[in-house]
């Protein structure tokens, strides 16, 4: 076994150790001090543990199941047919249409929807799904509410229900925060989003969701009582009726617009 280059002395006082000659068996310094000099034999260098064969053998298994979990995974994303408006920013409600985007499928989603129409909107009566309003029907028509919907439904399913309500607030930030959109539809999705928010990771931001709703009442004019002038509520009247005429009839909001007003009252007063 070979020895070490530097002998104990001189390691020890942590000074250079010189050989007076390549054959002699002493160094200059414990020559010089007439010490004895003693070189310690050296041990093998740690090469580092040998990988057992079946650990090899599983990380070559996960990397292979991960590669082709990702082949898989890009090869299943449908194409993005993006619009752009005038500022150019994406218009297609593709970005938030879960169903194409594999999230999960039509069947499983007619489901979740049967469930909030069938249950959970006896404890909420405040955003009513009609029995003919089918899951593609709400997704085309209200894409909003119908994301909103699954999100709330899919309590039995906690990851996927993760996931739908991270959608739902990457929606609420673009169309509301960022591209100031004010629609009935966005204000129903709303409130049955904060009606079943406990459901939905912390943090809730229960509050904060809130008022962005009670602010979409206030700017759809759902507050006050809806105007007779045409130019305001886009509604026609017949100008030989006049307000002491007894055919005459006052505008008011529909059932829907009377659900969603009474729906923001419950949910900022509990």
């Amino acid at each position: 076994m070979p020895l070490s280059s530097t002998c104990q002395n001189c390691a020890k006082s942590k000074v250079r150790c010189v050989r007076k000659s390549e054959e002699s068996d002493i160094c200059s310094r414990c020559a010089r001090l007439n010490k004895q000099c003693v070189y310690r034999e050296t041990g093998r260098r740690f090469k580092g543990f040998k990988k057992d064969r079946q650990i090899e053998a599983l990380e070559s298994k996960i990397n292979e199941l991960m590669a082709n979990s990702e082949a898989t995974s890009t090869k299943q994303t449908p194409p993005r047919n993006a619009t752009c408006n005038s500022n150019g920013e994406e218009t297609d409600q593709t970005t938030m249409d879960v169903i194409a985007r594999g999230f999960l499928n039509m069947e499983a989603a007619q489901s979740f929807v049967d469930i909030y129409r069938m249950d959970m909107t006896l404890h909420f009566p405040f955003v009513i799904i009609p029995p003919q309003v089918t899951a593609p029907d709400l997704r085309q028509q209200k894409p909003f509410l119908f994301l909103a919907v699954l999100a709330s439904a899919a309590y039995s399913n906690m990851p996927l229900q993760r996931l739908l309500g991270k959608e739902i607030k990457k929606v609420i930030a673009s169309r509301m925060i960022t591209g100031g959109e004010v629609s009935f539809e966005l204000l129903q999705g709303m409130l049955v989003f904060l009606a079943w928010s406990h459901y939905h990771s912390r943090p809730h931001r229960y509050t904060q969701f809130l008022q962005l709703a009670i602010g979409l009442m206030v700017e759809l004019r759902l507050d006050r009582s809806p105007q007779t002038k045409t130019w305001k509520t886009a509604l026609r009247f017949n100008k030989e009726y006049t307000l002491d005429d007894e055919e005459y009839i006052r505008p008011s909001w529909g059932l829907d617009e009377q659900r969603a007003v009474v729906g923001c009252y419950y949910l900022s007063s509990t």
